[in-house]
């Protein structure tokens, strides 16, 4: 509406640029303003070196925590306190949480945060102990770890990363009639799965609930929604402003804004049935 452009840049594309060169391209291009989307672990191992001066500079994420640029993020911490309650809301009291370090890693530990501070505030007979586990990421590990935590623990419900969830369901790591939870939901992984989930043979029955979805696409799932429009919105009014007010360079002061999210309530996280 305001007449400026988006044009997308990868960094793992830009093999062999160099910062100057890269700088270059940028500027020849008359690219003032830069929006800097979540990387993952290998390729925020190396900070960009730009002449920040150059630039106004905003970002969606925590990657690259040395740039004091202004950042937009989901509130993970809530949304996960949210899945939280609606699951012991529908009666499930024995609530345990998968996520690999390197993932909550990279979004600053909130996930971890929250399912310890939901470990220690649960009564005893009902604490799931957080599987925090990096091998739950490959499918000859997931099958040794998953399983041996489940029969250790033997929770009611559970909240996992949507690829996860995918594995732990293709593989069957865990009982039937366990309750999920998943966040990030990964649009191909949620192809798959819904295809999956109507052409389930195994007889299996559960829920979960995404706080990542997309209603379009994935209707059935409970969970927390994000709004993708209401974010990009803010990043790029928070951009708009540095560039007409001529704030280039990085702030002495980051700033952080978290994005709330709202609860779908679809059909993948039953109430549990009273015994």
């Amino acid at each position: 509406r305001l007449g400026y452009k988006i044009t997308p840049f990868y960094l793992h594309d830009r093999v062999g640029y160099t910062n100057k060169r890269l700088a270059q391209v940028l500027i020849s291009r008359g690219i003032r303003g830069l929006i800097f989307s979540p990387l993952n672990i290998s390729e925020a191992a190396t900070t960009p070196a730009l002449p920040w001066e150059q630039f106004a500079s905003v970002g969606f994420g925590q990657s690259l925590p040395e740039l004091k640029f202004p950042r937009f993020d989901w509130n993970y911490r809530r949304a996960v306190r949210q899945l939280l309650r609606r699951l012991q809301d529908s009666g499930y009291r024995r609530i345990g949480l998968i996520v690999s370090h390197e993932y909550d890693r990279s979004i600053n530990h909130p996930i971890e945060a929250e399912a310890h501070l939901h470990f220690h505030h649960t009564a005893k007979k009902d604490r799931v102990q957080p599987l925090i586990d990096d091998a739950i990421k490959q499918d000859e590990t997931a099958r040794e770890v998953i399983p041996r935590w489940a029969k250790r623990y033997q929770p009611e419900a559970f909240i996992c990363s949507m690829p996860n969830y995918a594995r732990i369901r293709r593989l069957g790591l865990l009982p039937p009639n366990t309750a999920y939870a998943c966040w990030s939901l990964d649009y191909e992984h949620m192809i798959k799965d819904s295809i999956a989930w109507r052409n389930n043979s195994s007889g299996q029955e559960g829920g979960y609930a995404d706080w990542e979805q997309f209603l379009g696409d994935y209707p059935e799932i409970s969970g927390m929604v994000p709004d993708d429009d209401a974010l990009a919105e803010q990043l790029v009014s928070q951009l708009i402003s540095r560039l007409y007010h001529r704030q280039f360079g990085l702030p002495e002061v980051t700033s952080l804004t978290l994005i709330e999210q709202k609860w779908h309530d679809g059909e993948t996280a039953p109430p549990k049935a009273a015994k």
